[in-house]
C-alpha cells in the first residue's frame, strides 16, 4: 500500500511538472520515445515490474527465515 501511494504521488508531481512545461512553453529536455524503443521499454517494464518481484517472491517462499533474514548476529 505504501509503494502504491509513493508511486501515485511520484506520478502526480512528473504530471504536474509535465504540465507546467507544456504551459510554459519550455523546449523538452529529454529525446521522444520513437516506435523502436516500444518493445525494449515493455521488456524492461515486465522484467522490472512483473518478473523480479515474482522471482523474489518465489525465491523467498522457498528460503527458511533464518537465511533470509538481514539478521546475521550470533
Amino acid at each position: 500500500m505504501t509503494a502504491g501511494l509513493l508511486y501515485l504521488g511520484a506520478g502526480a508531481g512528473l504530471a504536474v511538472i509535465q504540465l507546467s512545461r507544456t504551459s510554459l512553453s519550455l523546449p523538452a529536455s529529454e529525446a521522444p520515445l520513437r516506435r523502436a524503443d516500444v518493445p525494449w521499454l515493455v521488456l524492461v517494464i515486465l522484467a522490472g515490474g512483473v518478473l523480479g518481484p515474482l522471482l523474489l517472491m518465489f525465491g523467498l517462499a522457498r528460503t527458511d527465515a533464518t537465511s533470509a533474514s538481514l539478521d546475521r548476529s550470533p
